[in-house]
Parts: C-alpha cells; structure tokens; sequence
C-alpha cells in the first residue's frame, strides 16, 4: 500500500466456509494454506500486516482442524506482531446445530392482544385460510411477517407456547399479527373429569393427557399473556419489564425443554433455512432487543 494512498491497511481475513463439513475436511485445509502463501507474500513486500482473522464459529468448533499456528500467522519480522482476531457470530446465540454442546439462547415473544370465540364455519385472516370446524377459542398475537416472523409458518406449520402449553397458529401470518388456535370452546364437565381422574389413578402418575391439558389451558389464555413464538422460555416479568432464564439445573441436567417448546432449531429444519437467517430477519426497530 502507497505511503500517500488515502486508505489505511487494517488487515487480512478469510472466512471458513466450509469447515464444519466434516467430509470435505481437505477444503478448508488448502484454503488455510492459500491464505497463509498470499499472507507471506504480503509481508515479503514490506508490508505490516496489523490484524489477522481466519476463524469463524464453526472453524473454532470444529476439532478435526489444527490450522491455526500462532507461529507462522501471527509473528512477523517488524517489531509488532500481528494480532489475531476470531469471528463467533452465531454460536455466540447457540445458533449451530452441527454442534451439540451449544444451546440456543435466542427467545421470540409477543403478547396476546385479544381473544375471540368463533362459531363453526367462521374464519380466520387473509384468504379465509382458517375455517373453524367447533366452537373454538382464537387468540392474536401482537407480531406479524412484518416483523420477521416466516409467513410460512402459517396454517398451523408453525406453533406458539403460551403458559406453558403449544397451540397451532391459525389461519395466514399478517403483516403485523398472528392468530393462535386455544382449542374448542367447551371443557370437560364434571363427570369427564371425573372419568378422567379414576382413569389417571390407574395409570403411572407422571402420564398426563396433553391434549386436555391444553383445551383447559387454552381456555385460561387471556389478554396480556406471553406466547413464545421460539427458544427458552423460563421469563420473570417485573414493573413492565420481561427476563428470560434459562432453565433449572435439574431440568438442564435431564436436557428436557431446555431449549424450550418451540425450539428455533425445528423451525429452521422445517423452512429449510438457518436459525441465523431466522433471528437476522427480525425487523430491528419494530422488535425489541433485550441481552441479558
């Protein structure tokens, strides 16, 4: 680089493409040996090279590679080394699932705005998509395709959980709201549940019927309820504010839900997307983002 060139050399990088491939291993390996040539061709020339970053999230994961020799990248001739810097990116969020050990940490909410029962044969959205077959409960949530959530998941391919129960979405996703299916209007009477009792004292006491588990939670959904739409889903609120924690250390140590009950790692495996695609959809102003 010209002394008087009106930029300034920051350094060099590349970008592991391919190396949580573990059947094309030798890719990434001549890879790392061109980018080595080009740096010492580079420095042949005089040139100081400040900075150097190869590694991406899935080159510092991956164990079957041993590119990264400090000797030969990071020490030059000058008095100043080079510093090395890696790019995390995604596993930061737990975002690859290629590797086991990561979590996701990534949780989408909303808030249900409104509660409505329709008669059988009423409808739900654009198009009509949703056509009620019973009486049954549908809530809206407060985001739409506008805000990144996938209009295809849509029509039931995707789910919600709401106090702690999953619930199909209903009908198109909207611009800016969503409906949810709560289930059919009537409950259980009293000689169900009570049918239902001396059939549970029969059976193992941790069995539980999750469908009528979900009819009597769906009928307890109301205006100002949380729905988590993706990821852990443990959340405190306080004056207004919303936390969310990970699970407890028993759960953690069964690895039961701790990525929650809608985890992001399906919906990307059913939209044949990534979970990076995914969470970098989301519209930056109109969701808020909390790190916690």
């Amino acid at each position: 680089v010209h002394d008087s060139a009106p930029i300034e050399f920051f350094g060099m990088c590349t970008h592991m493409a391919d190396a949580a491939n573990s059947t094309h291993t030798n890719y990434t390996s001549s890879q790392m040996d061109r980018f080595i040539s080009l740096l010492n061709r580079v420095r042949s020339a005089g040139i100081f090279v400040p900075t150097v970053s190869t590694d991406n999230s899935a080159a510092l994961l991956t164990t079957t590679h041993s590119h990264f020799n400090p000797q030969q990248i990071l020490v030059q001739d000058q008095s100043l080394d080079t510093r090395g810097y890696v790019r995390t990116g995604g596993a930061i969020y737990g975002q690859r699932p290629t590797f086991r050990e990561l979590r996701g940490v990534s949780t989408l909410i909303a808030s249900v705005r409104h509660v409505a029962v329709l008669k059988k044969g009423e409808s739900v959205g654009y198009d009509r998509a949703y056509i009620a077959p019973f009486d049954v409960r549908i809530a809206t949530l407060t985001i739409g395709f506008a805000d990144g959530y996938p209009r295809e998941l849509g029509n039931g391919v995707g789910n919600v959980s709401i106090r702690g129960c999953v619930f199909p979405v209903a009908g198109n996703v909207c611009m800016d709201m969503l409906m949810v299916e709560l289930g059919p209007v009537t409950i259980m009477d009293d000689d169900e549940k009570e049918n239902k009792e001396d059939k549970e004292e029969e059976e193992e006491k941790d069995l539980e019927d999750t469908t009528t588990t979900a009819r009597v939670v769906g009928a307890q959904v109301c205006v100002g309820d949380i729905a988590i739409l993706w990821g852990p889903e443990q959340i405190i609120e306080d004056g207004g504010s919303i936390s969310i924690i990970s699970t407890n250390e028993e759960e953690d140590s069964s690895n039961s839900n701790k990525d929650g009950l809608i985890k992001l790692a399906d919906i990307a495996t059913t939209l044949k997307t990534t979970q990076s695609a995914l969470t970098c959809g989301l519209d930056k102003i109109r969701v808020q983002r909390q790190y916690l």
